[in-house]
């Protein structure tokens, strides 16, 4: 079952990012030492879903094994974030359905852009691209890790799928 955080969920949704962050350090742009450090109130701010995130957790039985998450950057445009799935799960699809989830919140808050980042050499860019996306020719580096490139894709909400 894929669900939005509630804020009563902040440490499920603490706990999973940071096991993201151990099982995977260089894909993901925070560092697994900043995301220890973040507040009690970070957390409960980013699970909530008030603002311009919105994060999902992917569970089985009261344990959470994926992530992912949305930033609502302006009146059109939403930013798919820190897709996680827990080794055990892998190769199920999982992925594929939380990105799912990520463009169910993007189309009902109006949005009709997604874009991701994506490190260079990481195998998600062809599930990526199998749900629609397709490169920008945009690259930056990674911020927790300035030596590993990452590529932007981008897509409309109505072409993911």
């Amino acid at each position: 079952m894929i669900r939005a955080t509630t804020e009563a969920e902040w440490r499920s949704l603490r706990d999973t990012r940071i096991e993201a962050l151990t099982d995977t350090p260089n894909v993901f742009g925070t560092r697994l030492t900043d995301a220890i450090e973040y507040s009690e109130d970070y957390w409960r701010e980013r699970a909530n879903g008030e603002g311009s995130f919105r994060f999902f957790l992917a569970w089985v039985g009261p344990k959470p094994i994926g992530i992912a998450g949305l930033i609502l950057e302006d009146e059109s445009r939403a930013q798919v974030i820190q897709l996680w799935v827990s080794p055990d799960y892998r190769g199920k699809k999982l992925g594929r359905a939380l990105i799912a989830r990520t463009v169910e919140e993007a189309v009902a808050a109006g949005r009709t852009q997604l874009h991701l980042w994506v490190t260079v050499d990481n195998g998600a860019i062809d599930l990526y691209e199998r749900m629609g996306f397709a490169p920008t020719g945009r690259y930056h580096p990674l911020p927790s890790n300035p030596l590993i490139e990452q590529l932007e894709m981008e897509s409309a909400t109505s072409a993911v799928g």
